[in-house]
């Protein structure tokens, strides 16, 4: 299992295969983060997303980028996100094509819901 560094120093080790959604943090100049991992919870950590996918990526080829709010590149565990589904009314008006959910949480995207689902099924996933 990869181990990462907390904001604080300390070790974070995250299983690869839970991993379910990384992405680059928002507020890293608040706290010292560069990156989020989503798996059985969330973890904030110093190493960049490229050094993440880095260690993760060999381990979970099922990750997929897509992209997210302020064209965020994030990356989704094909395996473990569900959908794709439509964008709720109000995020389409914002530009978005589509959404999946992510531990149970809409995570609205540019993609459309016929690349997602490409991309899914290219990646071993069940959308």
């Amino acid at each position: 299992m990869p181990i990462f560094t907390a904001p604080d120093g300390s070790p974070v080790e995250i299983e690869s295969n839970a991993v379910v959604r990384i992405a680059r943090t928002v507020f890293s100049d608040l706290d010292g983060s560069s990156c989020r991992i989503d798996w059985k919870r969330t973890d904030l950590v110093r190493e960049s997303v490229p050094e993440v996918l880095e260690m993760i990526g060999y381990e979970l080829p099922s990750l997929v980028r897509l992209t997210a709010e302020s064209n965020a590149e994030i990356w989704i565990n094909a395996q473990l996100a569900e959908g794709p589904f439509p964008p709720h009314p109000d995020k389409e008006q914002e530009g978005f094509r589509a959404h999946i959910v992510v531990s149970g949480e809409p995570q609205h995207v540019m993609e459309n819901e016929e690349r997602i689902l490409e991309l899914f099924t290219r990646a071993g996933g069940t959308a």
